[in-house]
């Protein structure tokens, strides 16, 4: 004998010292979608708590036959256990066996840890011997069974049940109350799903234990033993720590990393994975399904998901993110398609035409849409930057026509017409919050880097007649008790005017109605309107479209890197019923996949259309670029009077000589214009327009100059022209403008 076993057998006399304090049970907290059903758990132990009276009275017995039959009994600890197992222990010159209570084994769960010496066995019964003082045995038991470990990650009868019977304790029966019972002892050991022969003979001998006890009689414990299954594999167990899609990914970096759960990542972490939270979201499981069949139906998978895409649907009522789609496999790559920014192409048009129309401009005013155009750099030696790609149109084409067919000179020339940091300060107004947009001569082909979350949010607040709403993702997290932690409060404010809103509404529903996107009508003429998008060499693509009810984003591309979707096998020859195409433009797949998608989405809802914009406060004017155009007039040259019939036809005069018809020549002129608004925040200050009888060129260039008149073309009403392809030189020097970074 030992001074050690003395001291446990006389712990019961003199006073214990005080009790530690119990810590909160850790519970996984639980993430909802829209509709109220279960889409992910946070948890670091797999555990959810539950009280002694859900347990049914069988189980109970069957925890207690295995581990403390004489729990109702004793005061704590068991002084002849203990004795037992310390000599047993001594004679095998190890710690081989324990005789711990289950108080005692609660203390070591919550108190003095898992070391195994005869100073922790002390302090575990002298802390036993408090406990018992100071709580009820009920409250001790069901802690003790909240508490105790089952393997594979399941904590308390709760976590246990649902892990290896798909059931909750409530459920459970005898059998399955003693197989739990049998894997307290040693639950890695005898893991059924990984030692399955383990876990059969130690089953045996909780039989054998509740025929000791008198639980049952040795043909009743021969039945339960012979015909209980022993769980072959896991039953419905809880989300991983592993996030289990993109959304849930996101979900859980607002949680972590921002202050909505508390001021320290600890604090936040705590809440998050031991606090059980109730989260709820804007994730609409149906929107979501639409959204993969739409992508699985019209885009044609390449391997390893060479090019992926991207789809994000917003509730213009609130901004809430309904739909997620970031690309095929989020196992295989968890880069966030959806979050990620990426070259617009000429879905940036919207906000600058969303600038234009603020700043006075109108969908009549006319402007120059001629292939190449060239802009020069203030010092005068840097190479300049030209447009020479895509489809050329005339010196005198009216805005919403060179909106519908995307003309990349056109938009430049209104891009520096508003004033690019006013267009860049309207885009952030409108939404687009997190990109840096850079004030570059690539910026009307886009240059600049914007991801499909925000491209949505910034033509919401079109659909939305100018109202801006931030998209968010997370509707409410409650506490386990039900009290509201964080409740999403509305943010909308009005970024343009209803007036202008409307205007810019009717523009882009011609994109799809006569441009770019005829692949995006919807069905049964539901109102819509979008933009596409194209960057250099078919590098990435967008379609970025909407009703009054939703806004949908769509993208395709490379995830790693720049890559252009020329001749890609899978798509010029894709599988049956899908398109075929050389070149992947916003016209092609992101309109095909918005169609599908939003059509299905609307099922079921009314065809609601925009009002009308307002009517026009002036004439058409010209449009031109403040310090790129010069000016010139087509006027009529003197008649000249000549002594033969010229070839071709002559009018004769009254004397019997040939005039010829006066001929029309380009003058270049200096018009007297006003300045434009150069403050970034003043929105509505002039742009720079001139009267329709002057025409524009590009100032110092060899070329360019208008030869002959140009007239208007009537808009296309059936067939979609070729989309504008987006430069080959897009990026600016260093030295004076900032570059467009590609990727």
């Amino acid at each position: 004998m030992t001074p050690q076993v003395t001291a446990i057998v006389t712990a019961f006399d003199g006073e214990a010292p005080a009790l530690p304090g119990f810590a909160p049970l850790a519970q996984r907290s639980v993430v909802f979608d829209a509709t109220g059903k279960e889409i992910d758990q946070l948890y670091v132990e797999n555990r959810e708590p539950f009280t002694l009276a859900q347990v049914p009275p069988d189980v109970v017995d069957a925890v207690l036959a295995v581990e403390d039959a004489g729990f109702f009994a004793h005061r704590g600890v068991n002084a002849k256990g203990i004795l037992r197992a310390v000599l047993r222990n001594l004679s095998a010159a190890s710690t081989t066996q324990g005789g711990s209570t289950i108080t005692q084994q609660l203390v070591k769960n919550a108190f003095t840890g898992a070391q195994r010496n005869a100073d922790r066995k002390i302090q575990e019964a002298v802390l036993a011997v408090r406990l018992e003082q100071e709580f009820s045995k009920e409250f001790i038991l069901e802690r003790y069974l909240n508490t105790v470990y089952f393997g594979n990650n399941a904590y308390g009868l709760e976590a246990a049940a649902e892990t290896y019977f798909s059931k909750s304790v409530t459920e459970l029966g005898l059998g399955e109350g003693a197989f739990l019972a049998g894997l307290i002892q040693n639950p890695v050991g005898y893991d059924p799903i990984a030692r399955s022969d383990l876990a059969r003979r130690r089953f045996r001998q909780v039989g054998d234990r509740l025929v000791a006890v008198g639980k049952l009689t040795k043909a009743e414990a021969d039945v339960v033993v012979e015909t209980f299954p022993i769980p072959e594999k896991l039953g419905r167990q809880p989300a991983a720590p592993k996030a289990r899609d993109y959304f849930t990914a996101e979900i859980r970096r607002q949680l972590l990393n921002t202050n909505l759960l508390g001021d320290t990542y600890q604090e936040r972490y705590n809440k998050v994975f031991r606090g059980g939270l109730r989260v709820y979201t804007t994730f609409d499981p149906r929107l979501q399904q639409l959204a993969e069949q739409a992508r699985d139906d019209q885009f044609p998978v390449t391997p390893d998901n060479r090019f992926d895409l991207a789809l994000v649907t917003l509730d213009n009522t609130n901004g809430a993110v309904r739909a997620l789609v970031a690309g095929r496999d989020y196992a295989g790559n968890e880069v966030n398609l959806a979050l990620t920014p990426r070259q617009t192409g000429s879905s940036i048009k919207g906000f600058i035409l969303a600038a234009a129309l603020n700043a006075g401009i109108q969908p009549a005013d006319l402007i120059d849409g001629r292939l190449p155009c060239t802009w020069r750099y203030p010092d005068g030696r840097t190479k300049p930057f030209v447009i020479d790609d895509g489809e050329t149109f005339g010196t005198s084409e009216r805005l919403d026509r060179m909106t519908w067919l995307s003309s990349n000179c056109a938009y430049t020339r209104l891009y520096f017409a508003v004033g690019g940091p006013r267009v860049i300060e309207t885009a952030k107004r409108m939404g687009v919050t997190r990109a840096p947009l850079q004030d570059i001569f690539a910026f009307a082909v886009g240059g600049n880097e914007i991801s499909p979350l925000e491209m949505a949010a910034g033509y919401s607040t079109i659909a939305n007649l100018g109202v801006a709403r931030t998209p968010y993702f997370i509707d409410r997290i409650e506490d386990p008790s039900g009290r509201v932690l964080f409740q999403h409060t509305d943010t909308s404010r009005q970024a343009l005017s209803p007036e202008v809103a409307a205007t810019a509404v009717d523009v882009l529903k011609g994109v799809i109605r006569a441009g770019t996107a005829t692949r995006a009508r919807l069905a049964d003429a539901r109102p819509a309107a979008g933009k596409t998008g194209t960057y250099t060499e078919n590098t990435h693509s967008w379609f970025i479209g909407f009703t009054p009810q939703y806004t949908t984003s769509v993208y395709i591309g490379n995830p790693r890197f720049d890559d252009p979707m020329r001749n890609v096998p899978e798509f010029r020859k894709p599988a049956p019923g899908q398109l075929a195409t050389d070149r992947v433009q916003g016209g092609t797949y992101p309109a095909l996949v918005w169609k599908q998608f939003m059509d299905a989405a609307h099922e079921g809802l009314e065809a609601v259309d925009w009002p009308e914009p307002p009517k026009a406060p002036r004439a058409p004017a010209r449009i031109y670029a403040p310090g790129f155009d010069c000016f010139g007039q087509f006027v009529a040259a003197p008649a000249t009077t000549t002594g033969a019939t010229p070839p071709g036809g002559a009018t004769p005069t009254a004397s019997g000589a040939p005039t010829t018809a006066p001929a029309v020549v380009f003058t270049p002129v200096r018009p007297k214009v006003d300045p434009i608004a150069t403050d970034p925040t003043d929105l509505t200050g002039p742009a720079a327009t001139v009267p329709t009888g002057f025409v524009t060129y590009s100032c110092g260039a060899d070329t360019g100059r208008p030869s002959t008149p140009a007239t208007t073309k009537a808009p296309a009403t059936t067939k979609a022209p070729a989309t504008t392809k987006a430069p080959a030189t897009t990026k600016a020097p260093a030295t004076t403008v900032p570059t467009t970074k590609k990727g």
